[in-house]
């Protein structure tokens, strides 16, 4: 049995749970488990069956008290312990992008959050549950249905926390966003810029555009109707940031043109989550 996790908010679940439908297609007996959030107050919790109607994910505290186990056995560098619970249980944690098939044998608990392209089903796509669209969010739509749209994700709330900042921070800068902006302006003519960000007031400050829509109404359980409008604009300037990722990735207009960061976090140099099309923009 391999049993992929589900952790971290909408985004990060979004690539887990793409990753574990491609893996369900080249082997048997796989299954999906939002055990790891239950009861963790991270963002909104496990959102996937809400959102996209998503119901073949399981909570089974068995397997969530196994994998956590592992996990901390490995970290804390207990191999002595880790390799008897190994033997023993026939089972093994695997880590984020290593190889799924060493001890296939055993039943497998899949950490990680398997952030590339790579990853992803190519037989399974996302379909956000439109009937909770709120009214505000369906005007929107349509707006942006209506004209050249181009989504601006701006994040930052988390992402200035002490714990995130020296991981996710001096990436989409003042300076990215004004570069960003400036390369879809070569491409794009008469855009229309909707911004979303959960810290309006500084954008506006900091990054002033004239007759941008700034939409802030979706917030709490309503957050992921941010990504659906992203999805639906025409062209997207993202933020290191999977719920952007996403919002851009699910945009089906076929002359899309997606600017990204040059880099996803400053702690790893090189990063597969972006695909070759879109376009890097330097931070400074």
């Amino acid at each position: 049995m391999k049993i992929v996790f589900l952790s971290g908010g909408l985004g990060n679940q979004m690539f887990q749970y793409a990753f574990y439908k491609q893996l369900s297609e080249r082997c048997d007996d796989v299954k999906c488990d939002w055990g790891l959030l239950k009861n963790r107050n991270i963002h909104n919790g496990y959102e996937l069956a809400r959102i996209f109607n998503i119901n073949d994910v399981e909570c089974n505290p068995f397997s969530r008290f196994f994998a956590r186990v592992l996990y901390y056995l490995r970290i804390l560098n207990k191999r002595r312990v880790l390799s008897i619970v190994r033997g023993v249980f026939n089972c093994d944690v695997i880590m984020d992008k290593e190889d799924l098939f060493v001890n296939n044998h055993r039943n497998l608990f899949i950490l990680g959050y398997w952030q590339a392209e790579r990853f992803l089903s190519q037989n399974f796509e996302f379909e956000f549950n439109d009937s909770l669209l709120n009214t505000r969010t369906k005007e929107i739509y349509r707006a942006i249905e209506s004209c050249n749209s181009i989504s601006i994700h701006i994040r930052r709330g988390d992402y200035l926390t002490k714990g995130n900042i020296g991981i996710y921070g001096n990436i989409s800068t003042i300076e990215y966003y004004k570069n960003a902006i400036s390369k879809i302006r070569e491409y794009v003519q008469n855009p229309k810029f909707y911004i979303f960000s959960n810290d309006v007031e500084w954008v506006k400050e900091n990054i002033p555009l004239a007759d941008a829509e700034y939409v802030s109404h979706n917030i709490g359980e309503e957050s992921w109707q941010d990504m659906f409008l992203m999805s639906k604009c025409k062209h997207n300037i993202i933020a290191n940031s999977t719920f952007s990722w996403w919002g851009a990735w699910l945009n089906k207009n076929d002359g899309k043109i997606v600017i990204c960061p040059n880099k996803f976090t400053n702690t790893r140099e090189k990063t597969e989550i972006y695909p070759q099309n879109w376009i890097r923009v330097l931070s400074i």
